[in-house]
């Protein structure tokens, strides 16, 4: 069960950069539209936040979790009534398995994220995943997204509104290496690991002092289709390009 207080927690947000160490903020595109949002909550308005890049470290997901870069305080409910999804693997790590479901975090299987979303919680997504992650280029804009369209069917089988977040900076943290690349693909996609090779400062896992800055779209309305089998391969595609 989530711990409300530990997304206030300051010492927490010193994980994501909000002691200075990074220059941390998130724009918003349509504040007016996330407010209306809140005001209706997830049972009449409930959201799914496309998260992008995943980065190395994802660490502009925290500042969606945690009041590091005032989210928390401007929307509280959309903190509350949320539930991020994250790799089944990240949830097999003692002590950090701990600390993500503390905060609100499950695992990313289809039957998980189908459940929270009829619970009417929002939910928030990194499409991309293990692959984004190891795509991940050192000052470079990449995102792993024309064939993840799982999330948009989540969205159209439930009505759920499509929010956009792109955290600038994000791949400015670290330097990655294609060294084995090949093996380390194959990991990936059979053993559902994602094993980048990366260095920050000094040559260590320490991070570059980045600005970090996230910019949150207005939200997308999605029209729902019942029953889900009747969801069409045209309708995914059609709700995906927009």
């Amino acid at each position: 069960k989530p711990w409300p207080w530990l997304a206030r927690w300051t010492r927490l947000h010193a994980l994501c950069g909000a002691d200075g160490y990074f220059k941390s903020g998130i724009i918003y595109d349509d504040e007016a539209a996330l407010k209306e949002v809140e005001r209706k909550g997830p049972k009449e308005a409930q959201c799914i936040f496309g998260c992008f890049p995943h980065g190395v470290i994802s660490l502009g997901h925290g500042l969606l979790m945690t009041d590091a870069a005032g989210f928390l305080t401007k929307f509280p409910s959309l903190v509350a009534m949320r539930r991020d999804l994250v790799a089944s693997v990240t949830l097999a790590v003692p002590g950090y398995r701990e600390l993500l479901m503390w905060l609100g975090c499950v695992d990313a299987g289809k039957a998980t994220a189908r459940r929270i979303l009829r619970k009417g919680y929002h939910m928030y997504v990194l499409p991309g995943g293990e692959a984004e992650q190891m795509l991940t280029q050192f000052n470079k804009q990449r995102v792993f997204v024309q064939k993840r369209k799982g999330f948009v069917k989540l969205a159209i089988e439930h009505g759920a509104s499509l929010v956009p977040v792109y955290s600038f900076g994000e791949t400015d943290m670290y330097h990655t290496s294609t060294l084995l690349m090949g093996a380390r693909q194959w990991a990936m996609k059979h053993l559902r690991v994602a094993l980048p090779l990366f260095w920050g400062r000094w040559g260590t896992p320490v991070p570059y002092p980045v600005t970090l800055t996230m910019v949150v779209g207005a939200p997308v309305p999605v029209t729902r289709v019942e029953p889900a089998s009747a969801i069409t391969n045209e309708q995914v595609e059609e709700v995906h390009a927009a």
